[in-house]
């Protein structure tokens, strides 16, 4: 498998990883205020940051892996990419403008408009993914898209699927008690709607298992899955280890599964792949800015996360001292 394609595909599936995780606090959130929300909110501050960083991150990489697709998919999505845009902006002045404000009843309006922002900046999101997987509602050759790359099977599916595993990484993450069953089952339903999705759309590639690699890596992640999802529910604290660790080898296993097509299989990747002197530079440049993201980046989620555990310590000593 072509270096670069892998390279920049783990890159994605980290990014993606994030946004699904962030979907899923925010579904959880506006499902419940009380009851969930207030143990989220202090990992979910540096997230949003990491997450803005990583897209960022993604999109300058893929411009120096594959220069000459830029065009093609830059042009084809320009429309949905500056809606999701605007939202992103919305999404974060709001979980900001949270931060500051007192009263309980105000800042739950504000939560309810980052999660309904963000929800829509993921279906966005998800719609170009399954349109530039599948070819449905793109014209290569015009550059541009039609309402059929969204109202389709596919594509429906899979923002329904994405949004019901994000439930279930988001519970197991955090360590939210409930009802096992109900976890397992949500879960399921997600995998198997991606699986019908794929099946009776044209995104064939997703699942033909065209070689044993394939087969093997669907193997793999189906009995991860089925290991993170007993832990769960035996309400052990591994899953919450597990979870994240899955959720990206799965993401990586899907673009090994379509490798190295994009749109259907009217455009192969390796055709448009930075190569010769370039190539080995690009290489090293990512690796290098990636390793120096990500170590910075777990420095800030470390720092946010100490912060949540000693400032309600200090305040319950605080409270008793009193």
């Amino acid at each position: 498998m072509n270096m670069i394609y892998l390279l920049n595909h783990a890159i994605f599936a980290a990014f993606l990883s994030l946004i699904t995780v962030e979907v899923g606090i925010s579904v959880l959130g506006l499902a419940g205020y009380r009851e969930y929300w207030k143990r989220m909110k202090p990992y979910l501050m540096p997230m949003w940051e990491i997450n803005g960083t990583f897209a960022v991150f993604y999109v300058v990489a893929f411009e120096a892996m594959y220069p000459q697709l830029l065009t093609l998919v830059g042009t084809a999505y320009i429309a949905p990419a500056l809606v999701a845009g605007l939202f992103f902006i919305l999404r974060n002045a709001f979980l900001s403008y949270s931060e500051y404000i007192g009263s309980e009843k105000h800042e739950k309006r504000l939560v309810s408009v980052y999660g309904i922002s963000t929800v829509i900046v993921a279906v966005l999101a998800i719609s170009i993914l399954t349109s530039a997987v599948s070819g449905t509602g793109v014209s290569v050759p015009l550059q541009s898209i039609s309402i059929a790359a969204f109202a389709n099977a596919f594509n429906i599916l899979a923002i329904l699927s994405i949004v019901l595993i994000s439930i279930f990484c988001v519970k197991a993450l955090f360590g939210f008690r409930g009802n096992a069953v109900l976890d397992i089952g949500i879960v399921a339903l997600g995998i198997l709607g991606m699986m019908i999705g794929a099946y009776v759309g044209p995104s064939y590639l997703l699942f033909s298992l065209r070689s044993n690699l394939d087969f093997a890596l669907f193997v793999f992640e189906l009995l991860f899955l089925f290991v993170v999802a007993v832990l769960h529910a035996s309400e052990k604290r591994l899953a919450r280890f597990l979870v994240l660790p899955w959720l990206f080898s799965a993401i990586l296993a899907f673009t090994v599964f379509q490798y190295p097509y994009l749109f259907g299989m009217e455009v192969n990747m390796l055709a448009y792949t930075a190569s010769g002197t370039v190539s080995g530079y690009v290489i090293l440049i990512t690796v290098a800015g990636g390793l120096m993201l990500a170590a910075s980046l777990l420095f800030l989620l470390y720092m946010s996360m100490r912060r949540a555990i000693v400032i309600p310590s200090a305040s319950r000593r605080n409270r008793k001292k009193a």
